[in-house]
């Protein structure tokens, strides 16, 4: 099913890791955690779910496709940081989520013979998972110690 030209599924895609990475990363990471999933995942549909006219650098995708994710997350959130009166919480369950589907993508990426990008996705998400688990101590711990001063 198609909206125009565009897979119904993409927006509903857009809409699910966009919540995930926001509650991953928060409002800056996530036009960065959003352009590390479309690294592992765009690479397998190059070619038969979309078909790029302009010259190719990265295994069918251009550059170009990769900044557009990543301005076009970063009006997403700009937008919803704009019109949300509350901002939503660090969760460790999106950390665990989005390293997850990652992982999920590098094992498709084998699958598909595309063992660079399986690779290269894998080490992104290796590092992230790392860092955002970093971050996701200090988020606890500011969070307990918050909420240790209530009665």
């Amino acid at each position: 099913m198609k909206i125009g030209q565009l897979p119904i599924f993409i927006p509903l895609l857009w809409a699910s890791i966009g919540f995930y990475s926001y509650r991953a990363g928060g409002k800056y990471l996530m036009p960065f955690l959003m352009v590390a999933l479309d690294l592992s995942f765009d690479p397998r549909y190059s070619g038969h779910l979309w078909i790029w006219i302009s010259k190719t650098q990265y295994f069918g995708d251009p550059w170009l496709n990769f900044l557009g994710w990543f301005i076009t997350s970063a009006v997403i959130i700009a937008i919803f940081s704009a019109v949300s009166e509350k901002s939503i919480s660090f969760d460790i369950r999106a950390v665990i989520f989005y390293t997850l589907f990652g992982l999920d993508n590098c094992i498709s990426d084998i699958y598909a013979k595309l063992f660079i990008p399986a690779f290269v996705s894998f080490s992104i998400f290796l590092i992230l998972a790392v860092f955002l688990s970093k971050g996701a101590g200090q988020n606890s711990r500011l969070y307990s110690s918050a909420n240790s001063n209530q009665p």
